[in-house]
């Protein structure tokens, strides 16, 4: 019997969710042929030999649309062309391709949970399965019938496969926002702190020049270092001896587990899902939050900002006692292998999105949704505004599709 076929609908460039999504592919490339739609819009890597590989299909640019548009024709020719199977999409914004799949497919679609507001919770019944990297993102979503626990987790062996110069105390991740990473309060809490001689190393994949408030800080200090680089894993963590998170918000955060994969003990906020990982006094530290604010776009779960005087506490007792770093290290070493190992938390998993079925939805939630979708799209499409005239008509029922032709 062939094996089926997964299609991941993805961002698909250096980025966190793209490795997400390559993690996905790989803990499933045994039990599915594995093809990817790279949707348009985003950084396209054409060229790239680490991205544009012969799975990928590089989805068409609706110039004007909404983050993660999909556009209908090009996305079902995929479908069609590839015999997909089974959908699994990767913090997918727009809802439009995901309604046109219940309507017009017959075959399971799923979501790896990334983004969602208290609205749009709900629009998730329209998925048939769903992936809860984190406890958080579960309790969420137990409601569903269909949503699975699995623990994030890395390939042990290629993060350790790593012959870098340590070269730095203190490391810190920053990627394309420094912001959200909480940079400016790593910075804040080192030039705080009574450490002569420690260093501090920020990897980040943006000019320096971009943050003004940043940069006069950075070149005050010599003992701060901005490194640009775009680097496959398992990156540069081994450059330092203590990888240091205060981000203010992570549906998972990535960088934190790859971390302590390569045995640095770690200080993050003492706020979920960074304290999932980081269990204090074992593998690290957590900093007090001193503070929780709703974001902007109304994402379910609130920003925080760690204690700067805090973070700073946590960071001085691990340079006061750096005699204990390898203790610190074989320890936060053995509890990676022990719960991060992305082989033994996947085991499975192929199995059963292989017995997911797709099931009917209520005409209703996928009204609701076009609602939603119409109501929060910062610039409305042509499709986006045929579902206005079709509200406003109050239609419930749609043989085609909400969305214009098939």
């Amino acid at each position: 019997m062939p094996r089926p076929t997964l299609g991941i609908v993805t961002t698909w460039f250096q980025r966190g969710a793209a490795y997400v999504s390559k993690a996905y592919a790989h803990a499933l490339e045994e039990d599915f042929n594995i093809r990817i739609y790279a949707r348009g819009g985003e950084i396209l890597p054409i060229g790239d030999p680490n991205w544009d590989v012969r799975e990928v299909h590089w989805g068409e640019f609706v110039p004007g649309a909404r983050k993660t548009f999909i556009d209908w024709q090009d996305f079902k020719s995929w479908i069609d062309r590839e015999e997909i199977d089974i959908l699994l999409f990767n913090e997918q914004q727009s809802w439009d391709a995901v309604i046109r799949c219940k309507q017009e497919l017959t075959i399971p679609i799923g979501s790896y949970l990334d983004f969602y507001t208290a609205e749009s919770i709900p629009f998730f019944g329209l998925y048939d399965y769903l992936l809860c990297n984190t406890q958080r993102h579960f309790a969420a979503f137990e409601w569903h019938s269909g949503a699975i626990y699995v623990p994030w987790g890395v390939q042990l062996d290629e993060f350790r496969d790593n012959k870098l110069e340590l070269d730095h105390f203190f490391f810190h991740n920053c990627g394309f926002n420094p912001y959200r990473k909480g940079t400016d309060l790593l910075i804040e809490a080192f030039v705080g702190l009574d450490a002569k001689g420690s260093t501090l190393l920020i990897h980040s994949q943006r000019q320096l020049s971009e943050f003004p408030d940043l940069e006069v800080a950075v070149r005050n200090n010599p003992n701060i270092t901005w490194h640009i680089e775009d680097v496959e894993p398992p990156g540069l963590y081994q450059r330092g001896e203590v990888f240091v998170y205060p981000s203010r918000l992570d549906g998972l955060g990535l960088s934190l587990p790859e971390a302590l994969a390569n045995g640095l003990p770690s200080i993050a906020p003492d706020e979920a899902p960074m304290n999932e990982f980081l269990k204090n006094g074992q593998n690290g530290k957590l900093a007090r939050v001193s503070k929780n604010w709703q974001r902007e776009d109304g994402f379910y779960w609130p920003m925080n900002e760690v204690d700067v005087t805090d973070l700073k506490r946590c960071m001085q007792e691990f340079w006061d006692e750096r005699s204990e770093l390898d203790t610190w290290k074989k320890r936060t070493f053995e509890m990676a292998t022990n719960n991060l190992d992305w082989n033994i938390n996947t085991a499975g998993l192929g199995q059963k999105l292989r017995g997911v079925k797709a099931q009917t939805v209520d005409q209703n939630l996928i009204l609701e949704c076009a609602r939603w979708e119409v109501k929060t799209s910062p610039q409305p499409t042509f499709s986006q505004k045929v579902h206005r005239v079709l509200i406003s008509l109050g239609a419930r029922k749609v043989k085609r599709s909400l969305f214009g032709r098939a």
